[in-house]
């Protein structure tokens, strides 16, 4: 999870996000408020699935495990779940708007502050945050549209073409999400905890590094026997 232990969530979290309770925010009106709370379940959601990602994939003797165990099945499964974090990443910093329909994006939650006349300073502050991650997402973004979003035929005939997804790059991005939805708790005051990537079993989790990662997001499949810890 964002904050406390990196554990399984339960199913309901996931499955129910549209109805989890949320308070309106000071003098929003109540949709901008639930934009911001959707938002911030989306960035947890996220960073469930990162986690739970490192938990799996990160450890020799938990990866040994797993090919004992199962191995085309948890290989399957590191590929699935690095393909649904370069998609959650994109949708996050996907446009305001697109063929014509409202997205909830960071774009699209700093426009509508905006229009509630929100202090213009965290206006700059979130959207100094947001420029600095789309400029880290750009491979991700390319990913997204080209491998998974779309078969693009020079990415599936000639794969070499795609960008790498840089390690550090998505961690990056993932402190620079919680930097984001935590300024508009700053000056809201929204919530009485912020999120953070702080947990009682692993208190540097921003400087792992994911070697796991850089097999997972190429395009098309790669033998088993490559699947390696971080």
């Amino acid at each position: 999870m964002v904050s406390g232990t990196t554990s399984f969530v339960p199913a309901s979290r996931k499955v129910y996000l549209l109805t989890l309770p949320y308070r309106r925010i000071g003098s929003l009106p109540e949709a901008a408020s639930q934009e911001v709370h959707r938002l911030r379940y989306a960035i947890e959601a996220l960073h469930d699935e990162e986690a739970l990602f490192r938990r799996l994939f990160s450890s020799q003797r938990t990866v040994d495990l797993l090919n004992r165990s199962a191995r085309q099945f948890f290989f399957d499964i590191r590929q699935v779940l690095a393909d649904s974090i370069v998609l959650r990443i994109s949708r996050l910093l996907d446009p305001a708007k697109s063929m014509g329909r409202d997205n909830l994006t960071c774009d699209r939650l700093i426009n509508v502050l905006k229009e509630e006349s929100v202090p213009p300073k965290l206006v700059s502050e979130l959207e100094m945050i947001r420029d600095e991650m789309k400029t880290l997402g750009a491979s991700i973004r390319d990913q997204r549209n080209r491998r998974l979003g779309h078969s693009d035929l020079s990415a599936a005939l000639f794969p070499s073409t795609l960008p790498s997804v840089a390690v550090n790059d998505v961690t990056e991005l993932l402190r620079l999400l919680i930097r984001f939805i935590n300024a508009i708790h700053l000056h809201l005051s929204i919530w009485r905890t912020p999120l953070t990537r702080s947990s009682r079993r692993d208190r540097s989790m921003l400087t792992i590094s994911w070697r796991c990662w850089r097999g997972a997001v190429r395009y098309g499949p790669e033998p088993v026997a490559r699947v390696a810890p971080g």
